[in-house]
């Protein structure tokens, strides 16, 4: 609810045109409030249709084999702390029966 006020990008405003979808603010409207309606431009290169194989292009592949690793410690984390706890602790004897 709270995020339906702000917004978008100009950059993203861009690129989603160019990538021929529709959007609520077109780049000149959210340009223009942001700078108090004065005209400005505003270049975000060329936009394409993303694919897995960007993902690992250039330096990416570091980001993303990193991201995913830390995705899937924090996972473990987050489930094992959370759903497992009632049995941790019983079977630490921290609780009673």
């Amino acid at each position: 609810m709270l995020r339906m006020g702000i917004l978008e990008s100009p950059r993203w405003a861009v690129l989603q045109e160019q990538l021929g979808r529709r959007v609520k603010e077109r780049t000149t409207d959210v340009t223009r409030k942001m700078t108090s309606g004065r005209e400005t431009t505003f270049d975000a290169g060329i936009a394409k249709k993303p694919s897995i194989k960007d993902l690992f292009t250039d330096k990416m592949w570091t980001t993303t084999i990193f991201l995913w690793v830390w995705w899937l410690v924090v996972d473990i984390a987050f489930y094992g702390s959370n759903m497992y706890t009632p049995y941790i602790t019983k079977g630490l004897g921290l609780t009673t029966p």
